[in-house]
């Protein structure tokens, strides 16, 4: 996909303007600083969190555009809520719940966020 260029600093600053915005300013998570940034280039998934690591990967195949990126950042963000919450499925209610709350604040569309 072309278009926007993904870079570790560019991850970091849509962590980081998310993580000034509800929901997930109450949510306590990672400065941005505290997290690791990683530009991948599959072209089967867009992203992928990792709690126990506190990194989050992007693929530059799948992310193009800044509206995507903020919506796939937003995605990994709410897995590191629900995982450090000790959500045991990959989209458990605790997951479900918290990315209806995103998608209400940030005006994303919840059958695509899921």
């Amino acid at each position: 996909m072309a278009g926007l260029k993904l870079t570790p600093e560019v991850l970091r600053a849509a962590y980081a303007y998310l993580d000034e915005t509800q929901p997930f300013a109450a949510w306590n998570l990672p400065d941005p600083d505290d997290v690791k940034f990683v530009v991948g280039s599959a072209k089967d998934i867009f992203g992928n969190a990792d709690w126990t690591k506190r990194t989050i990967w992007v693929s530059r195949r799948r992310v193009g555009c800044t509206r995507v990126l903020v919506e796939i950042m937003a995605h990994e963000m709410v897995h590191f809520y629900a995982d450090r919450a000790g959500e045991k499925h990959l989209h458990g209610p605790l997951f479900l719940k918290a990315a209806r709350r995103v998608c209400e604040a940030h005006g994303f569309d919840y059958r695509s966020f899921i």
